[in-house]
């Protein structure tokens, strides 16, 4: 999407928001979810012992942020949209803004997990009010946060009162092996409530609320508190007044590999040893084979398409991966990365 209609969905008065203002912002929801995704992969990645509890909770953030991207494609197949994600154009690129005018001085890359990169992390999910630390966030930003965006979206639902299509939309178990709990994405997004619901999941799990630093549903915390918990080094807890504070056990940054960010564009043939540039197209392959089954998913209503969609991203990606992520750059303190690149003769 361009930059010049993003502007244009966020200044849009919210009288004057349409059903094609919601459908081009709820694709800007999917993009948006799924543009979180390859950064906190490849963090989980780099750490060596992915039994670790940090790399557990990341973990745990990848999949509830594909149930956000599911509900996002659910409430706009619910309006009659159809929700792009194999497409070239609808594909994150990194390093770059975050898609939906969200946070846009904010700059993503993707980098191994490091001290920088959870930065990153905490302002992507950053909350209206940090309520460990009682400090209002400004608002200075086109959305200046997820949950902002949200909001808009919730209530030009509740102006339009549009009717809703109960076709084209996935119910999707996220299982114990996938994420502890398991959680369902809602099928048959048919009412204002659902909406509702849908989205303060997804504001919930993310940032939190003003009262709480947990999801209810769960009671896990929201992304943005287990991103500051590794950066603090300290576990949230609350105090004796009901205050949350990083006053619990320590928390330590794991073992990972040094993984250096992805350049611009990714790396090219003659930067990269031969055999890690072949295992670096065949991960750019396999992703976009991923993407192709996520893009089936919700073109056809198709439950297997999304599943091998998940397990090619928890199997075959990771693997080729991390054996990327194992080669040393030459010169340099950094090892290489895979790209995430689209192939455009997959969609042939």
């Amino acid at each position: 999407m361009s930059d010049s209609r993003i502007t244009e969905l966020a200044q849009t008065n919210i009288d004057d928001c349409d059903l094609q203002w919601l459908k081009d912002a709820l694709q800007s929801a999917i993009e948006l979810e799924f543009f979180t995704i390859p950064p906190y992969l490849m963090a989980f990645w780099s750490v060596k012992d992915h039994h670790d509890p940090v790399a557990v909770a990341i973990r745990e953030v990848l999949v509830e942020e594909m149930l956000h991207m599911s509900l996002a494609c659910n409430m706009l197949a619910s309006i009659g949209g159809n929700p792009r994600i194999f497409d070239r154009d609808a594909v994150p690129r990194y390093p770059s803004p975050m898609p939906g005018g969200v946070k846009p001085l904010l700059t993503v890359s993707l980098q191994g997990l490091s001290k920088q990169a959870l930065g990153v992390f905490m302002k992507i999910e950053e909350p209206e009010t940090d309520i460990a630390h009682l400090e209002a966030v400004r608002k200075t930003e086109t959305f200046a946060r997820i949950g902002e965006f949200y909001d808009k979206i919730k209530l030009v639902f509740e102006n339009l009162e549009p009717e809703f299509n109960r076709e084209g939309q996935i119910e999707a178990y996220f299982g114990e092996s996938q994420l502890p709990h398991g959680k369902y994405v809602p099928k048959n997004i048919g009412s204002i409530d659902d909406v509702i619901a849908a989205i303060d999941l997804i504001k919930d799990q993310g940032e939190g609320t003003s009262e709480s630093v947990k999801d209810d549903e769960t009671d896990e915390l929201a992304h943005y508190y287990r991103f500051k918990e590794v950066a603090v080094g300290r576990k949230l807890i609350q105090a004796d007044d009901g205050r949350w504070v990083h006053q619990g056990p320590e928390v330590h940054m794991p073992d990972c590999w040094p993984v250096a960010e992805i350049p611009p564009g990714g790396y090219q043939r003659n930067d990269v040893p031969a055999e890690t540039w072949n295992k670096m197209i065949e991960f750019d392959l396999a992703y976009t084979r991923m993407l192709k089954q996520l893009g089936l998913a919700w073109s056809t209503g198709s439950h297997s398409a999304l599943n091998q969609a998940l397990a090619s991203m928890m199997a075959d990606l990771p693997r080729l991966a991390i054996e990327i992520m194992q080669v040393p750059i030459d010169n340099q303190p950094f090892n290489y990365g895979p790209c995430f690149r689209f192939v455009d003769e997959e969609s042939d």
